[in-house]
């Protein structure tokens, strides 16, 4: 699915500002018998699973920020419109000594041309609500770019919206 050296650069807005970043992948490890990437953003390490690409954790530093217990399941591949799944887990802060029990209801609504500044896409939409039906997050998948060409998050500061600027998937990998 994925190679060291895929990068993905995106910007992103919200009622706070804007910004540009990127994301790359930098490697692969096994922990805890878990054969996962590592994917990196300025001084943090986010971590997914090879098998299915579920969020695992994220460091910052070196010292775990946030992780899922069990792995939340972002994706069920293959991702086709009108299926659903539901993912339950813990979503812990350790440094703060907290968590909390999270329930996603996914559903990939449609297979949309989407337009961002890296290019048009064929992207599956995934709209993501919360246990109480509450709208959360939107992204965006294209199997062309492998990851997210857009994405929407829902938070009580407001909506932040991040898009694909620039993509480069070198060295090459079969697409999923």
């Amino acid at each position: 699915m994925w190679k060291s050296g895929f990068q993905w650069h995106y910007r992103w807005s919200d009622p706070r500002g804007s910004g540009t970043y990127i994301r790359a992948i930098t490697g692969e490890e096994i922990a805890d018998g878990v054969p996962r990437y590592v994917m990196r953003t300025e001084n943090r390490n986010i971590y997914w699973s090879k098998a299915d690409l579920a969020w695992l954790m994220e460091q910052v530093n070196g010292e775990i920020e946030t992780q899922a217990v069990p792995e939340y399941r972002k994706f069920v591949w293959p991702l086709e419109p009108g299926k659903t799944w539901l993912a339950r887990y813990q979503w812990a802060h350790p440094g703060e000594h907290k968590t909390e029990e999270r329930t996603r209801r996914h559903r990939v609504a449609a297979l949309e041309s989407v337009q961002v500044p890296a290019g048009t896409y064929q992207a599956l939409r995934v709209v993501v609500m919360d246990a109480a039906g509450k709208k959360v997050s939107e992204y965006w998948y294209a199997p062309e770019a492998r990851w997210l060409v857009k994405e929407r998050l829902y938070t009580p500061g407001g909506v932040r919206d991040r898009e694909l600027i620039y993509v480069s998937l070198w060295p090459k990998a079969a697409a999923r």
